[in-house]
Order: C-alpha cells, then structure tokens, then sequence
C-alpha cells in the first residue's frame, strides 16, 4: 500500500507498472560471470538462466517498470529461479515473498493456531496458506466471493466476503471458538500491513 502511494505521487510520467519479474537472461554485460567458481558458486548467469528480482526502487520512481518485454537491470539484485517453482511464482517471490515472510514471523504462528488472513487472493495468500496449513492450524481467508474458489484451493480451510462487517460473531464459529485448536488468534492484514496476536 505504502509502495503504491509514493510511486503515485513521485514517480515520473509516463512510466512502467510494478516491479518485481522473472525471466530468461538472453544477453550480459561484460562483467556479468557466467560460470561458477570456487568463491562463487550461485552468483552465475549464462544465457538461458531462468531468473526472478526486483526494480530498484529508484529506477521505478523514474518509470522504469516490470511489465515490459524486456528488461536491463543490474546483476546485484536478481537471483537464479529455483527449479521447482514456476515463472509466475518466481515473480511473486520479491515483493509478495518479503510480505508474507515478514507477516509469517512477526505472527509467531504455533502448531494449532488460527490465523485470519484479510487479503487480495494472490501471492501473498498462495505463500501464507500453506506455511499457516502446516502449522497444523485454520486458516480463514477474507477475499471477494468471486475468489472464494481459489482461496480454498490454495489452502484457506474458510473464506468470508470483503462485504462482511468485521465483528466476532461474522467470523466462522471455527475460529473464534477454541474446539479441536489450541493455539492463539493470529489476525494478518495484508492490506495494511497489520499484525494482531490475540488468545481468546
């Protein structure tokens, strides 16, 4: 949110959207290695490596974005794609990764917590899911009912509507009561960056 109001503001037009991708390396620069040595074992890029980064944000503050083509970007920034997971993955892992790791430990979650999740369906609830399922804990998501569906499939054991004013008693039974749980309430708000830990 943050991120989006100051490119709003300052950022130079026109400009290029968003800033975090993945891709294939098609060309280096002269001081790009391109095979792995003794001190230097993952920083490599021949061509045809499969890579993910980041716009620095300077550069996208003066309009250069992600959704392009193709991209020129320093080497400091970019690693190499792992294997297992695919292209549209990799370009969530900078900006949605950092947030849902940033959420995942500042929440603590412990084997049986609940966790309510108020966020867009997209990266940051495809990596929060599964992380807050194998805790062995019910996750909730909050998301549009037309989202419903993918929300579930990515692991939210139940989802409510963004229309649904927030109360105790709107929340599934499930995971205000205690029942079979017996962890906390962990509240993660991808929206606004908020962290609540609470135990009824």
């Amino acid at each position: 949110m943050t991120m989006g109001i100051v490119s709003f503001v300052f950022q130079k037009e026109p400009s290029i959207a968003e800033m975090d991708f993945s891709g294939v390396v098609i060309s280096v620069g002269r001081q790009v290695p391109v095979i792995p040595t003794p001190t230097n074992k993952h920083r490599y890029f021949p061509i045809g490596t499969a890579v993910f980064g980041l716009i620095p944000v300077g550069e996208h503050l003066n309009g250069v974005g992600a959704l392009a083509e193709y991209l020129i970007v320093e080497m400091s920034p970019i690693p190499r794609k792992p294997t297992n997971i695919s292209f549209d993955r990799g370009a969530g892992l900078p900006v949605s990764g950092a947030t849902t790791l940033t959420h995942m430990v500042a929440a603590k979650l412990h084997p049986g917590d609940r966790v309510f999740l108020n966020s867009e369906i997209g990266h940051i609830v495809d990596q929060s899911a599964p992380e807050a399922v194998s805790k062995d804990g019910y996750l909730v998501g909050r998301c549009s009912p037309s989202s419903f569906e993918t929300a579930k499939t990515v692991g939210c054991n139940d989802v409510v509507s963004y229309g649904l004013v927030l109360r105790r008693s709107a929340l599934p039974v499930a995971i205000v009561e205690k029942k079979h749980l017996t962890g906390g309430l962990a509240l993660m708000d991808a929206r606004s960056c908020g962290i609540h830990r609470l135990v009824f």
